[in-house]
């Protein structure tokens, strides 16, 4: 069964931190090709804007993105990215579409100040959050439960290795 990775990106997102994420699930879809021909992709992995048209990512990075936010596959796994998130805290639609679309996924994860977003959504209730590293909301301080279905991490290779805790829920 392929699972479908949808990364958000916005302008001033940091690009490690949704290019890392990108690069883990894409390399683990092709390993898993190679080792077991035939049977699918592991991993579809695809990112989400707001609107159509380019992003502006931290230092000037354009990226276009496959999808928009009333316009794109569902999603199994939603990863929210850091960056300077300010202007994004303040858009209605898109936390409104963080909340009802991370009610649906397997998986919500944060990367760095992407945590900001996932509490804005009302996502990062007391014990509800497994976190690594430094960077959190204060409103978004939890403990590490079992098993949580929301990651957030103080960076992206602390996010990577939180997410090997949490294989796929069985169908």
């Amino acid at each position: 069964m392929t699972r479908n990775v949808g990364i958000y990106i916005y302008d001033d997102v940091e690009v490690l931190d949704l290019g890392g994420p990108f690069e883990v699930f894409a390399t683990a879809s092709r390993m898993k090709a190679r080792r077991s021909p035939g049977n699918g992709k592991a991993f579809d992995v695809f990112t989400i804007a707001a609107t159509n048209g380019p992003v502006n990512a931290r230092a000037g990075l354009r990226i276009t993105a496959s999808f928009d936010l009333t316009n794109h596959p569902k999603i199994d796994v939603l990863v929210v990215p850091g960056g300077v998130h300010n202007t994004e805290l303040e858009r209605a639609d898109v936390i409104a579409w963080i909340a009802r679309t991370a009610r649906e996924t397997e998986i919500t994860a944060s990367v760095c100040t992407g945590a900001f977003l996932l509490a804005k959504a009302g996502l990062l209730q007391a014990n509800a959050l497994s976190r690594i590293g430094k960077t959190s909301p204060t409103s978004a301080r939890g403990s590490r439960t079992s098993p949580c279905r929301k990651v957030s991490a103080g960076s992206m290779p602390a996010g990577l290795l939180r997410l090997q805790e949490f294989p796929p829920r069985s169908t």
